[in-house]
């Protein structure tokens, strides 16, 4: 029985120490920016190691990490979308002061933004005049550059002041 309990207690802490070393390697994933890789060493450790401390720690690591995976994805889309408000926002300006929206973007520089805006994925936006030169389309055409697409893909569009594509990130 005594051996049994040896036994026991070995193996315990023989598998304590491997959810400690991957969770080491998974922490390192993490430091090194390899969040997807981290991510699936945490799930690895919660997989195989369910009853150790290690995996008590990896279940709220995936939490974490999963989320910043998510985050990092589609922050361009994000961005893409804060840029094309501040761009919306002085061609609203300049049609104020004008009575019609200007006929390109370079015409908004320097007075009501620095610079031609561009996309996240580095294309400029696209821009048109609609309606006998009273109305206006701004678009990114999202990762892929091509007209449609879904996820970080999907068009942005703002007509007139307004989101009417949004693009998919939350």
């Amino acid at each position: 029985m005594l051996i049994g309990v040896v036994l026991l207690t070995t193996a315990c802490g023989s598998r304590e120490r491997k959810a400690e070393r991957l969770h080491r390697k998974a922490s390192q994933a993490v430091k090194d920016g390899n969040l997807e890789e981290a991510v699936d060493l945490f799930g690895e450790i919660v997989e195989k190691y369910s009853e150790t401390k290690a995996a008590d720690r990896a279940e709220e690591d995936i939490k974490i990490y999963r989320g910043l995976v998510g985050a990092s994805e589609n922050y361009p889309t994000w961005q893409a979308r804060d840029e094309m408000i501040v761009t919306a926002r002085a061609i609203e300006r300049y049609r104020n002061r004008n009575r019609k929206p200007p006929d390109g973007l370079a015409a908004l520089v320097p007075k009501y933004i620095k610079a031609e805006p561009i996309d996240p994925w580095g294309r400029p936006f696209i821009y048109y005049v609609k309606s006998g030169g009273r109305k206006y389309v701004l678009a990114s055409l999202g990762a892929d550059g091509t007209d449609g697409g879904t996820g970080g893909a999907s068009d942005i569009v703002i007509e007139n002041g307004r989101f009417i594509k949004r693009g998919d990130a939350p």
